[in-house]
């Protein structure tokens, strides 16, 4: 992913593997551009609506608009868009799309295949299902779930519903029993692993995002998968708080109600929801509520740093800060990072 350079696309410098001396084990670890904010979800989930101007809105969501833009235009579907894989800069409340770990390129039309499942096995015992409830991430492999279109959601069920089967009907058996059963599964799941889905994924996901700026909290904040999965195939969609979609500049709502069509022909392209996000910005400008020339957008606000974790700075020997990042191309669990100052690059960590 080094090969695609966008200035809305957070730059990866590099990667490697290294000794950790804490854990006394080897970690992979990559390199990126510095982005002194953090994610958005940091600066979003559970803070006053008042702590965000409706000019920051606007902007990171056209910016992230304008990336996705440019990987979907180089063929490439990102598969984990969410506002914990945007960063922004402090000085300047600009956004970049980052964390290309699950992206995936389908050729001219942009349509991607569902990557393997079997990573998610304990092969020790293989009908036991490796599972994180905390981390929502899914069975496919694609994307996180709050976050997960329709299509994605039905196909997430229907491949749980299948293992599950495989599971009681193995009960009582003998090991080479288990395994035929196993295998009927591996035959089911290879055939949804080629099912196609196309970039209306991620446009999906930018909507649930403008939803996050209305909202500041997670979408569907404390609600289990299986609730989740069960709610977006049935039409429904995340909660709107009324006064701040009141709030919100012309057009805001109605877009991410595209966005977050049922069907992924109902999706806007990135095209389209970029010159709409552009044109809210011309309406803010028109209405008196300058963004300026500068890439200065507003006054320093409060940010909330409760959230991020503290890394240790014998980890690495580079000076650090506080931060987090979520996401990682093998196993797609939450990991923290380290931040360097010298450079402007930024070292995260995969343990």
């Amino acid at each position: 992913m080094m090969s695609i350079r966008h200035d809305k696309l957070v730059k990866l410098i590099g990667a490697g593997e290294m000794m950790d001396p804490k854990l006394q084990t080897r970690v992979l670890f990559t390199v990126s551009e510095l982005m002194s904010g953090g994610s958005l979800d940091n600066r979003l989930w559970d803070t006053p609506m008042e702590s965000v101007t409706w000019q920051e809105r606007v902007q990171w969501a056209c910016d992230i608009a304008e990336g996705m833009r440019f990987i979907h235009g180089k063929g490439f579907t990102h598969r984990d868009l969410k506002s914990q894989n945007c960063l922004y800069d402090k000085e300047t409340s600009r956004a970049k799309v980052a964390d290309f770990g699950m992206a995936k390129s389908g050729g001219s039309d942009g349509r991607g295949r569902n990557s393997e499942w079997q990573q998610y096995y304990n092969w020790a015992d293989p009908l036991m299902l490796r599972t994180n409830e905390d981390l929502l991430m899914t069975q496919q492999g694609i994307g996180t779930v709050q976050w997960m279109a329709p299509e994605l959601c039905a196909n997430e069920v229907a491949i749980s519903n299948k293992y599950q089967e495989v599971v009681d009907v193995s009960e009582n058996k003998t090991s080479q029993q288990r395994q035929v059963a196993l295998q009927s599964f591996y035959s089911f799941q290879a055939a949804r692993s080629r099912m196609e889905y196309t970039q209306g994924v991620d446009v999906y996901a930018f909507g649930v995002m403008l939803c996050e700026m209305l909202a500041h909290h997670s979408p569907w904040k404390g609600q289990s998968r299986e609730l989740i999965f069960s709610r977006v195939i049935k039409g429904e969609r995340p909660a709107v708080p009324e006064e701040a979609a009141s709030q919100a500049p012309a057009g805001w709502v109605e877009l991410m109600n595209c966005c977050w069509g049922q069907l992924p022909e109902q999706r806007p392209p990135f095209d389209a929801v970029s010159n709409k996000v552009e044109m809210m910005i011309e309406g803010l400008r028109e209405s008196g509520s300058a963004l300026g020339d500068s890439e200065q957008l507003c006054e320093s606000r409060p940010h909330n740093t409760s959230r991020r974790p503290s890394v240790a700075s014998e980890t690495l020997d580079i000076p650090t800060v506080h931060g987090r990042h979520k996401g990682n191309a093998a196993v797609h669990v939450v990991e923290h990072f380290q931040i360097s100052k010298e450079g402007g690059t930024a070292v995260v960590l995969s343990v």
